[in-house]
């Protein structure tokens, strides 16, 4: 039965498809309860556009994906708000077949005007069987991805851990007070540590890769300072949660609430604790994952099974940037102006007690995608504070150490999380800071030949029809996704680098915009999937997700705003996420396909990084 199937939606011609029509008919008077009909041939075309919509001045791509191949077709660009054709029978363009479709593009990148409009395509010839394809809605704005990035920083208030996470955007419940419990004993004392978040689809609670707990801040107040005049207007929720305004922008208060858990991370002996992992993983509301009662059985343990009891001097460092950062901020701003001491206490006590473990002349290399980049973060946000000559040296010997010893990006491969995606990026953010002519090229020439060597021939293959950014195995070979996990923070560092390189550049390389924008449309619903990988974003988001809030009563779907799953992988040779409707959804239906559909912090980390990029180049 499924190799009928499969013959099915591969025939591509008429008379092949009456041929294999009467296969299926006399297959009909053989097989006993089964029924193939004639829907089976029935074309289901989609458009798939950017959901969230597009710049005026991008380019402006949009695909239809059909099971069959077409001689030619045309499109409209419908102005929704008067019902007028802005665009009427333009050309579609064959872009090619690929994973058992066919798919045929459209260009509208003369149209700036903002506005809500909708794509209508036909095909020649097969007008009265096909009928008219409508797109979804869709905005050209400056302000196109506002929403996302509110949605962005609101996943991070529905992972708390530790407190009660209210219904902050309607529709979506939050959880009862959980893991009351968390703690350690350190010299027969008791240290509390409630709060944080929990990391994914899952409650644990990790301070892991530079991108977890300890990178939630600076993600939040990068993006923050990339566009403090729409995150000023959002003001929905205090430092603790509670649906009551405090003056201070929501993005602020959400840095602040991942701060405070990095304050009873910090020990009295200078180092950072690691990771808290759960002795089993039910699949159950977060209130009853544990009793909540210290001192039983249930209570939560350091991560020993990957010696990561204590953070690593690299995610130490990204805690640093995020406490000097906020000092940064509040300088700026007066918000939070009473806790100004405080955050810049933390960031040097952190600093002046990890920053002995680098060192740059040393024959032991620290590597450059963890341990240097960090540190010239945490550095330039301590500079940045300070005004400090012996920091302004340091931060030159590390710049220098990256620019002269970073490796040919042909070279470098797999990088799922995308941890050498973003050294250009948070490399640039540096000259960008610094300001100096010599800084900015330096700047350059390790973001170019980032692009150069790794973005371009990974993304511009005759057979990449959405020019989106392969993945590397060590023997060169490329695959579009890997099976192991999605690669959405792989697409949203390769954004973040090219966004911030293209800024640092001066808008020279229009390239880098492009190639960082496409990345973006992959995530945003120009898919093969055609959904929005962004929840609360778009008009198709995911169906079910990967993710224990599923059992909270409301939550079917698991959803929780601004979630954005791993990604795309690649199952049995297919392309996949789990699509299944959450109706009814049963728990196998939840625990399985993580690999594709299990939202992450690392996801809306980077996700945050990229959007504040984007903004320094709109």
């Amino acid at each position: 039965m499924r190799a009928i199937k499969a013959f099915l939606l591969d025939a591509n011609h008429a008379a092949t498809r009456r041929k294999v029509l009467a296969l299926v008919l006399v297959a009909n008077a053989v097989l006993v309860g089964c029924v193939v009909t004639w829907k089976l041939l029935k074309d289901d075309p989609e458009i798939l556009i950017n959901q969230a919509g597009y710049l005026p001045g991008q380019e402006k791509i949009f695909f239809v994906q059909t099971r069959y191949s077409y001689p030619s077709g045309s499109f409209d660009v419908v102005n929704t708000s008067n019902g007028t054709d802005i665009i009427s029978g333009r050309a579609l363009v064959t872009a090619g077949s690929l994973w058992n479709s066919y798919y045929y593009r459209g260009n509208f990148s003369d149209i700036m005007l903002p506005g809500t409009y909708r794509i209508v395509a036909r095909f020649d010839g097969t007008g009265a069987a096909l009928g008219e394809i409508n797109s979804f809605t869709f905005a050209i704005s400056t302000h196109v991805y506002d929403l996302a990035m509110e949605r962005g920083y609101q996943f991070f208030y529905y992972q708390r851990c530790g407190t009660r996470v209210n219904e902050l955007v309607p529709g979506y419940v939050g959880h009862e007070p959980c893991h009351l419990d968390d703690h350690i004993m350190y010299n027969g004392s008791y240290y509390n540590l409630t709060g944080g978040y929990h990391s994914a689809g899952d409650y644990a609670k990790h301070i892991y890769w530079g991108m977890h707990c300890e990178a939630v801040p600076f993600s939040c107040l990068f993006a923050y300072e990339s566009n403090p005049g729409l995150f000023n207007k959002i003001d929905d929720y205090d430092v603790s949660g509670h649906l009551t305004p405090d003056g201070v922008p929501d993005v602020l208060d959400e840095a602040m609430w991942g701060l405070d858990y990095l304050e009873k991370a910090f020990l009295p002996n200078g180092t950072m604790i690691g990771s808290l992992v759960p002795t089993s993983m039910p699949f159950v509301v977060p209130q009853n994952d544990t009793d909540n009662i210290v001192g039983t059985p249930d209570d939560r343990q350091l991560f020993s099974a990957e010696n990561h009891t204590i953070a690593n001097p690299y995610e130490a460092m990204w805690a640093a940037a995020g406490f000097a950062t906020m000092a940064n901020v509040v300088n700026e701003t007066g918000f939070f102006s009473n806790r100004k001491a405080e955050m810049f206490s933390y960031a040097s006590n952190i600093y002046n007690n990890y920053s002995s473990r680098f060192n740059f002349t040393s024959p032991s290399s620290p590597p450059i995608n963890s341990d240097a980049t960090a540190f010239l973060l945490a550095t330039l946000e301590m500079y940045r504070y300070t005004n400090s000559s012996t920091l302004a040296n340091q931060l030159w010997v590390v710049a220098k150490y990256i620019h002269d010893n970073f490796p040919d990006p042909a070279t470098l491969w797999r990088d799922e999380l995308g941890e050498w995606n973003r050294v250009p990026g948070i490399y640039c953010y540096w000259a960008m800071i610094n300001g100096t002519a010599g800084a900015k090229a330096m700047a350059s020439d390790v973001a170019l030949q980032f692009y150069d060597r790794k973005f371009a021939p990974l993304s511009s293959d005759p057979d990449d029809i959405f020019g989106l950014m392969k993945f590397r195995y060590q023997d060169n070979s490329t695959t579009y996704f890997w099976s192991n996990i999605g690669l959405n923070s792989y697409y949203e560092t390769a954004a973040f680098s090219a966004f911030m390189a293209y800024h640092i550049t001066g808008g020279t390389h229009p390239e880098l915009l492009a190639f960082g924008l496409r990345q973006l449309d992959w995530l945003f619903g120009q898919n093969l999937f055609n959904t929005c990988m962004v929840e609360g974003v778009g008009s198709q988001n995911p169906t079910i997700y990967h993710q224990r809030y599923a059992y909270i009563p409301g939550n079917p779907r698991g959803a929780t705003p601004g979630a954005i799953i791993n990604g795309v992988v690649d199952k049995d040779g297919a392309p996949f996420i789990n699509t299944n409707s959450a109706a009814g959804s049963t728990l196998q239906d939840h625990l399985t396909d993580s690999a594709s559909n299990e939202p992450w912090l690392p996801h809306n980390v980077h996700f945050m990084l990229a959007m504040g990029a984007l903004q320094l180049c709109i």
